[in-house]
């Protein structure tokens, strides 16, 4: 029963705007748009688009005209009808000049410049209709339009790997929220700020930020707004080597994206959830998420989150061990990220390529790859992605047996990774450092011994796959070192590690490296 008559309360709501619209009442036009706003911004899209119909039989003139242009290209992007919302955005902006309306040709510049940047549209070009629209804002009193430029102009630099100016922008909004007690302004430069952090490897700040956005959009009830602080909240799980929980918060992500209908941030939840799929080692329903949000990405029409999930998909195909399927889908994604000017998304591919090329024994390649990712994670400021760019050259050097650069390179990346803590790169970083010098002409055993024990604590530090990855390593090293005739060698190995791990206390969190190495000393002595 309370359903239907909150239906029925719905019918004569509508019924009453369009009667006063129909006989010119005074104030029938605001109680319109209001009624649009709630609707659209509460994702009762079938209501909003009633409304417009009812305001669109009328008799307007240029202005009402423009006004309602507008706020149907706002219902559009919402209603993912991309490149009818631009054809509506760009005829109100003509009006809006036409007619005089500075406050409402702003507004229409942010709305346009929002949609060119995920539309296929160079970040250049979006760059210049928010720098257009803040200097006419510059003339105006309206700080809350200024904020939100700035806030989309700050967008459009992280998008452009631009992260320093983005950070600015992101930060002067933050202070122009606190300052005006707009707490959702300040939860969404939080979020954005938390991004960038993110990006730049800084995974501390970046999960301080995002945590404090998230109780921000608790506080507000902004549902939608939680869903994209979860989807970037579960990118710093993962990078902490929480591939459970990153996965949790994609999962709670994408039902809500899911339950507004957003299809762009449906995209992004499924890219992330196919993702962590992939490291959980459940290979094949990471491509099954991967191939979903790229057939929604394709209907959407958007380059840049097209050759995101290509590059996702290519890492399922490689788990797979379809390499040919998979440099396809590599090089593809490397063209649609070119083509929109993705460079921020760029480096995370060239890093996925080279890791193929790597398999594949194409070192000559390998290492073109893993040098662009370097280059653009430098120019954006990515220590993190820079770290693992330096350690992949550094074991395309080891490869090529040109064991000094292989050895400096490496050590570049740990020191790096070692400012940001980064313990999935450490760990595999003393691996090779421990290789390096194993394989020395004078091996030096307090360096093999130092750097492989330390590639077991950051693991066991880092999360489970990943110790488990450094045991096989090593258990597969010292076997072949014990079948070459070095026993004496293997048994100090397994005795000194299995000391050590005893006198740090990880011998009941970690049993199984005790186990590993008594198992392995026990098979050399028989």
């Amino acid at each position: 029963m309370f359903k239907l008559d909150t239906i029925t309360q719905i019918d004569y709501s509508l019924e009453y705007i369009e009667a006063g619209l129909a006989a010119g009442q005074q104030g029938a036009g605001v109680r319109w748009q209001a009624a649009f706003k709630a609707a659209r911004d509460g994702w009762d899209l079938d209501r909003a688009r009633r409304l417009l119909l009812l305001v669109k039989r009328l008799s307007l003139d240029l202005r009402q005209q423009s006004v309602v242009r507008y706020l149907e290209g706002t219902l559009l992007v919402r209603q993912g009808q991309w490149p009818a919302g631009a054809e509506a955005f760009e005829r109100a902006l003509v009006m809006k000049r036409q007619v005089g309306d500075t406050d409402g040709e702003i507004a229409v510049l942010n709305a346009l410049a929002g949609l060119y940047r995920q539309m296929d549209k160079p970040l250049d070009q979006v760059v210049q209709l928010y720098e257009q629209a803040l200097r006419l804002a510059e003339s105006t009193a309206d700080q809350a339009g200024r904020d939100g430029l700035l806030t989309g102009l700050g967008v459009t630099y992280y998008g452009l790997g631009k992260l320093d100016q983005a950070q600015a922008c992101q930060e002067e909004v933050l202070t122009l929220a606190q300052d005006g007690g707009d707490r959702a302004l300040e939860a969404t430069a939080l979020h954005h700020l938390g991004a960038i952090a993110w990006t730049q490897g800084a995974l501390e700040q970046a999960q301080a930020h995002l945590e404090a956005a998230l109780a921000l959009e608790r506080e507000l009830n902004d549902e939608h707004g939680q869903a994209e602080t979860l989807n970037s909240l579960g990118l710093v799980e993962q990078a902490w080597g929480n591939w459970l929980a990153a996965a949790a918060a994609y999962e709670h992500s994408l039902a809500i994206f899911q339950r507004y209908g957003d299809l762009h941030g449906q995209v992004q939840a499924l890219t992330n959830l196919g993702n962590a799929a992939w490291l959980l080692g459940n290979v094949e329903q990471g491509q099954a998420w991967h191939e979903q949000a790229l057939a929604l990405a394709r209907d959407l029409s958007d380059a840049r989150l097209t050759g995101q999930v290509l590059a996702s998909l290519g890492d399922a195909y490689r788990s797979l061990g379809r390499p040919i399927e998979a440099e396809g889908v590599f090089v593809a994604a490397v063209a649609q990220q070119q083509a929109a000017g993705d460079e921020r998304s760029l480096k995370h591919t060239m890093l996925n390529l080279g890791a193929l090329y790597h398999a594949e024994n194409r070192l000559a390649e390998a290492q073109e790859a893993y040098s662009q990712a370097m280059v653009l994670a430098s120019r954006q400021g990515d220590a993190r992605i820079k770290a693992f760019a330096l350690l992949d050259l550094g074991k395309v050097a080891a490869l090529q047996e040109d064991w000094p650069m292989a050895q400096s390179l490496v050590e570049q990346a740990v020191e790096i990774a070692l400012t940001g803590d980064y313990r999935d790169c450490l760990a595999t970083a003393h691996q090779v450092l421990g290789d390096l010098a194993r394989l020395a002409p004078q091996p030096d055993a307090g360096a093999i011994l130092r750097h492989y024990a330390e590639a077991l604590a950051y693991a066991a530090d880092f999360n489970q796959a990943t110790l488990d990855q450094v045991l096989t390593h090593l258990r597969a090293v010292w076997s072949a070192h014990a079948e070459d005739g070095y026993e004496n060698e293997v048994l100090w190995f397994c005795r000194s590690i299995v000391t050590l791990w005893q006198d740090i206390g990880w011998e009941e969190e970690h049993p199984e490296v005790i186990g590993v190495f008594e198992e392995l000393a026990a098979s050399v002595a028989d």
